[in-house]
């Protein structure tokens, strides 16, 4: 960043701790983002490796500052890929990396550096970033959704992020729903990217004939479909690739519509690789809404791409940290 591109803001610290990245962002407390630090996370080194790693970004990014004449930080915002308690500064669980039952990462923070710190789930804070600066600003009544490996969701009102009781909220990839074969599962089982890759390589089975498209695709090997090929023969007109697509967006549509019949938002803001599954995906999933949703409620709210990328959970983060000062 140039001396010229300075504002008179306070500037803080946001951090995005996950289980396959790490960003570290230096910013001000409206969410502008200066400069971006990142790397990959080791999760099979546990809660401790990856925190190693997310100090070292963060003493770079205080060099840095130091060295380039910034103002100093007046706190730091966390969003963390899992479930935390916001209310004791605690991490809760991580289902990808081993150690975070528990973790008092406020304290932990706010002893290293001295600093105010406030922790939030990464979804609730992609959504914060999304209802202030992306999809759905200028809307009062906001719902995130990120659909990736797993789906998670955040809801804000007139611009202040809903925290629940603190442990968690509008978690829609928790919701209770019935697979092809009648089992009872959580909703990101059936329509995340794990979810929808894992019913093709389960549907392939089932139509090797009709799969054969995509499975030339995978090199031939049943363990190498990802929702990203899937997207990609769909988008080559691969019947059976579409209905794969389909089959995601049809359950994700159905729980969207259970949460927009609840809440009644005005902008549904969709991120995630899921998300990037191309045209036909849209299509399927707003039908799928439409076709679930109380019906005195269509068209009075939008379905939107996120607009903030990878640097969403850094964004809202920078906004977090802001609600940490005086």
């Amino acid at each position: 960043m140039s001396d010229s591109n300075r504002s008179d803001e306070q500037t803080v610290l946001g951090v995005e701790i996950g289980g396959t990245k790490l960003q570290v962002g230096y910013g001000t407390v409206s969410g502008k983002l200066w400069r971006l630090w990142r790397c990959h996370a080791r999760p099979h080194g546990g809660a401790r490796a990856i925190l190693g790693d997310v100090y070292g970004l963060l003493g770079q990014a205080l060099r840095h500052a130091a060295e380039h004449d910034w103002p100093k930080p007046g706190a730091i915002g966390i969003g963390f890929g899992g479930p935390v308690d916001a209310v004791r500064g605690a991490t809760l669980i991580s289902h990808q990396v081993d150690g975070w039952k528990d973790y008092p990462l406020v304290q932990d923070f706010s002893q290293r550096f001295d600093l105010p710190v406030r922790l939030e789930n990464d979804a609730s804070t992609a959504a914060l970033a999304e209802a202030t600066l992306g999809g759905g600003k200028g809307f009062k009544r906001v719902f995130y959704v990120t659909v990736g490996s797993g789906i998670g969701g955040g809801w804000v009102l007139n611009g202040g992020l809903d925290p629940g009781q603190g442990i968690g909220m509008a978690e829609i990839g928790h919701l209770a729903c019935q697979d092809e074969q009648g089992r009872w599962v959580r909703l990101e089982d059936v329509a995340s990217g794990w979810g929808i890759q894992a019913h093709a390589r389960r549907q392939l089975e089932r139509e090797p004939e009709a799969g054969a498209t995509l499975l030339q695709a995978a090199g031939g090997d049943p363990s190498k479909i990802t929702t990203e090929e899937i997207a990609r023969c769909a988008a080559r007109g691969d019947d059976f690739s579409l209905r794969m697509l389909g089959y995601g967006a049809e359950y994700l549509g159905w729980g969207l519509a259970n949460m927009i019949t609840l809440l009644a938002p005005d902008r549904v803001v969709i991120g995630g690789g899921v998300a990037l599954a191309g045209e036909s995906y849209w299509r399927m999933l707003q039908e799928s809404v439409e076709r679930h949703v109380f019906h005195l409620f269509r068209g009075r709210y939008e379905l939107v791409p996120s607009e903030l990328g990878e640097n969403v959970v850094v964004a809202g983060a920078l906004l977090v940290a802001g609600a940490r000062l005086p």
